[in-house]
């Protein structure tokens, strides 16, 4: 909640959270039947907000869950994850999955910029209004379903602090914080 401005907004904060993304998620089945087929027209709104922005939908989902449960989501940590999402999973020029970085493309390298490629250049957090964007879907969920049932969370059930993914490093995988 942005009080200077009166309006939902989306912010990353370590120590607090109240949405986990989806390819962090794992709940019951009966919340994927509300998700999907959560008659009224609020979450009918809902849903029409995430087709159109082709994003948002584990804000929804969470708040789906929220809805029900009246509790925010816990973090359960896992240890050695590749997430091919993350971009520093991309892997050099030639190798796999989306190619390298660093090509040129429409002259940015002779303009100074280094040019994305792969999961960097399309997904949808590189898009530069990402997180107002997701604020904006926060805002529309709560007008259409007529509630703020997203609840803060502060514990964690984790091994380490660190990032937990991994990453390619001479050949072999580690976790991403020690590149």
């Amino acid at each position: 909640l942005d009080l200077s401005r009166r309006t939902w907004i989306y912010t990353v904060h370590p120590d607090r959270y109240s949405i986990v993304l989806t390819k962090f998620m794992i709940v019951g089945a009966d919340y994927l039947l509300r998700y999907s087929c959560g008659r009224g027209e609020g979450m009918a709104a809902a849903r029409a907000v995430v087709d159109a922005e082709t994003n948002c939908e584990d804000i929804l989902m969470n708040f789906v869950v929220a809805m029900e449960t009246r509790k925010g989501p816990l973090l359960v940590g896992g240890r050695h994850v590749r997430d091919w999402g993350d971009v520093r999973n991309e892997g050099g020029a030639g190798k796999g999955r989306g190619g390298g970085r660093g090509g040129s493309v429409g002259g940015a390298k002779e303009a100074g910029f280094r040019a994305l490629s792969g999961v960097e250049a399309v997904g949808l957090s590189a898009k530069g209004d990402h997180r107002k964007r997701r604020g904006d879907c926060i805002r529309e969920f709560h007008r259409a379903l007529g509630v703020m049932p997203l609840r803060y969370s502060f514990g964690k059930v984790v091994d380490g602090v660190g990032e937990q993914g991994l990453c390619e490093k001479a050949g072999k995988l580690v976790p991403c914080d020690a590149q």
